[in-house]
């Protein structure tokens, strides 16, 4: 991966990890996405969540928690969320926006997140 390049490439297995660039590559994090989407789906009225790679003009991309909420239950922010992962996640890993969805599409044999059409969606 070189500096520049983005988090997420359609079709390419990167869907299934956050990497973090610092300077020019000096240093590499690659986490499964699993970890995170587990800890968001935890928060209170929260019973359906994944992680997707968004573009943003500064970064290129950042981390963005995609949610459906149980019914009632009120929309967490991105403070609400940040705070959660606080003390569960590191700090890159933590999202920096938050979308509210009726459903997260996945596949039908595995249940795996179709996050190319997740991010389409939004």
């Amino acid at each position: 991966v070189s500096a520049g390049s983005s988090l997420f490439e359609e079709g390419q297995a990167s869907y299934d990890l956050i990497v973090i660039l610092e300077g020019e590559a000096e240093i590499v994090y690659a986490d499964p996405v699993s970890e995170v989407e587990t800890v968001i789906a935890a928060i209170p009225g929260v019973r359906d969540a994944a992680v997707i790679g968004v573009p943003e003009v500064q970064w290129g991309e950042i981390v963005c928690a995609v949610v459906v909420l149980d019914a009632g239950a009120a929309a967490p922010t991105v403070a609400d969320v940040r705070g959660h992962c606080r003390e569960r996640l590191a700090a890159f890993k933590h999202p920096r926006r938050v979308e509210v969805v009726a459903s997260i599409p996945r596949t039908a044999a595995t249940n795996q997140v179709q996050r190319g059409l997740l991010l389409e969606s939004l």
